[in-house]
């Protein structure tokens, strides 16, 4: 086995982000767990559970991956191993990734 791939063994299985780092990017983009759950049209507490990996909700994860450029299996890795399907994140598709 190359050296290289040995040495990745298992990272893939870690978390990109926690918690903390998640809700730090999202403030620097503008968003906050109350602004994210609105614009969702969610109670904050899902918004909330999917940060913290306690829900399992795979739009809200979806959108914040999407709107830190990562994939969600990126943010969680020990969940979403389906097949996704396309993006139904609807903060970015109506507004092409500004903020608002």
């Amino acid at each position: 086995m190359n050296s290289i791939v040995s040495d990745l063994t298992g990272v893939c299985d870690q978390p990109l982000c926690d918690a903390a780092e998640i809700n730090y990017k999202l403030k620097r983009l503008g968003w906050s767990q109350a602004k994210l759950a609105s614009a969702l049209k969610v109670s904050p507490g899902v918004v909330n559970n999917v940060i913290h990996g306690r829900g399992t909700s795979y739009v809200i994860a979806r959108c914040i991956a999407e709107m830190l450029n990562v994939s969600v299996h990126e943010l969680w890795p020990e969940r979403y191993v389906f097949k996704a399907r396309p993006s139904r994140c609807k903060i970015l598709n109506n507004n092409q990734g500004e903020k608002p």
